[in-house]
Protein backbone atom coordinates (compact mmCIF):
# COMPACT_ATOMS: atom_id res chain seq x y z
CA UNK A 1 0.00 0.00 0.00
CA UNK A 2 1.24 3.49 -0.86
CA UNK A 3 -0.19 6.72 0.51
CA UNK A 4 0.40 10.10 -1.14
CA UNK A 5 -0.29 13.44 0.52
CA UNK A 6 0.31 17.09 -0.25
CA UNK A 7 2.60 18.34 2.51
CA UNK A 8 1.57 21.50 4.39
CA UNK A 9 2.89 20.82 7.90
CA UNK A 10 5.77 19.11 9.65
CA UNK A 11 3.47 16.42 11.10
CA UNK A 12 3.97 13.02 9.45
CA UNK A 13 1.48 10.17 9.94
CA UNK A 14 2.49 6.63 9.02
CA UNK A 15 -0.56 4.48 8.36
CA UNK A 16 -0.29 1.28 10.42
CA UNK A 17 -1.25 -0.75 7.36
CA UNK A 18 2.17 0.07 5.86
CA UNK A 19 4.11 -1.90 8.47
CA UNK A 20 4.41 -5.38 9.94
CA UNK A 21 3.06 -4.97 13.48
CA UNK A 22 5.38 -7.70 14.80
CA UNK A 23 8.44 -5.73 13.70
CA UNK A 24 7.12 -2.45 15.12
CA UNK A 25 5.69 -3.94 18.34
CA UNK A 26 7.76 -1.81 20.74
CA UNK A 27 6.22 1.33 19.23
CA UNK A 28 2.71 -0.06 18.81
CA UNK A 29 2.54 -1.53 22.32
CA UNK A 30 3.91 1.61 23.98
CA UNK A 31 7.24 0.10 25.08
CA UNK A 32 9.05 2.81 23.11
CA UNK A 33 8.08 6.10 21.49
CA UNK A 34 11.32 6.52 19.53
CA UNK A 35 11.58 6.39 15.74
CA UNK A 36 14.87 6.66 13.86
CA UNK A 37 15.01 8.87 10.76
CA UNK A 38 17.78 8.56 8.19
CA UNK A 39 18.38 11.08 5.39
CA UNK A 40 19.51 8.43 2.90
CA UNK A 41 19.80 10.68 -0.16
CA UNK A 42 18.32 13.89 -1.59
CA UNK A 43 14.87 12.32 -2.00
CA UNK A 44 14.62 9.46 0.53
CA UNK A 45 14.15 9.35 4.29
CA UNK A 46 14.33 5.94 5.96
CA UNK A 47 12.14 5.49 9.04
CA UNK A 48 12.68 2.63 11.47
CA UNK A 49 11.64 1.56 14.98
CA UNK A 50 15.27 0.63 15.68
CA UNK A 51 18.74 1.80 14.74
CA UNK A 52 20.11 0.46 11.45
CA UNK A 53 23.92 0.44 11.27
CA UNK A 54 24.06 0.25 7.47
CA UNK A 55 21.86 3.33 7.18
CA UNK A 56 23.86 5.19 9.83
CA UNK A 57 26.99 4.72 7.73
CA UNK A 58 25.52 6.20 4.55
CA UNK A 59 22.99 8.72 5.88
CA UNK A 60 23.56 12.45 5.53
CA UNK A 61 21.88 12.79 8.96
CA UNK A 62 20.28 10.39 11.38
CA UNK A 63 17.93 11.68 14.02
CA UNK A 64 15.69 10.04 16.59
CA UNK A 65 12.23 11.48 17.22
CA UNK A 66 9.34 10.75 19.56
CA UNK A 67 6.11 9.51 18.07
CA UNK A 68 2.52 9.21 19.16
CA UNK A 69 0.49 6.15 18.24
CA UNK A 70 -3.19 6.56 17.34
CA UNK A 71 -5.69 3.89 16.39
CA UNK A 72 -4.68 4.14 12.72
CA UNK A 73 -1.22 5.75 12.55
CA UNK A 74 2.12 6.57 14.11
CA UNK A 75 2.64 10.34 14.08
CA UNK A 76 5.76 12.44 14.54
CA UNK A 77 6.98 15.94 13.85
CA UNK A 78 9.61 16.09 11.15
CA UNK A 79 12.71 17.77 12.62
CA UNK A 80 13.30 21.21 11.12
CA UNK A 81 16.69 20.21 9.69
CA UNK A 82 15.07 17.49 7.56
CA UNK A 83 11.94 19.53 6.87
CA UNK A 84 14.12 22.30 5.45
CA UNK A 85 16.61 20.02 3.62
CA UNK A 86 13.84 18.16 1.78
CA UNK A 87 11.93 21.44 1.17
CA UNK A 88 8.79 19.89 2.65
CA UNK A 89 7.18 23.28 3.22
CA UNK A 90 7.16 24.14 -0.48
CA UNK A 91 3.74 24.00 -2.19
CA UNK A 92 5.05 21.83 -5.04
CA UNK A 93 6.60 19.21 -2.72
CA UNK A 94 4.85 15.89 -2.09
CA UNK A 95 5.87 12.72 -0.34
CA UNK A 96 5.02 9.06 -0.66
CA UNK A 97 5.29 6.63 2.24
CA UNK A 98 5.94 3.02 1.30
CA UNK A 99 6.08 0.21 3.83
CA UNK A 100 8.81 -2.39 3.68
CA UNK A 101 7.54 -4.37 6.73
CA UNK A 102 10.38 -3.50 9.11
CA UNK A 103 11.02 0.03 7.75
CA UNK A 104 9.16 2.81 5.99
CA UNK A 105 10.65 4.78 3.13
CA UNK A 106 9.54 8.37 2.61
CA UNK A 107 10.22 9.48 -0.95
CA UNK A 108 10.05 13.23 -1.54
CA UNK A 109 9.20 14.57 -4.97
CA UNK A 110 8.84 18.03 -6.49
CA UNK A 111 6.78 18.93 -9.53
Amino acid sequence: MISTLKMRTALIAIDKRLIDARQWKEILWGQSDKLYLYALDRSTIGISPREIKEWEEIAIWNISVSCIVTSTAMCFNMPFKLFHFYMLGQPDTKYILSGQKSVVLMTVTRR
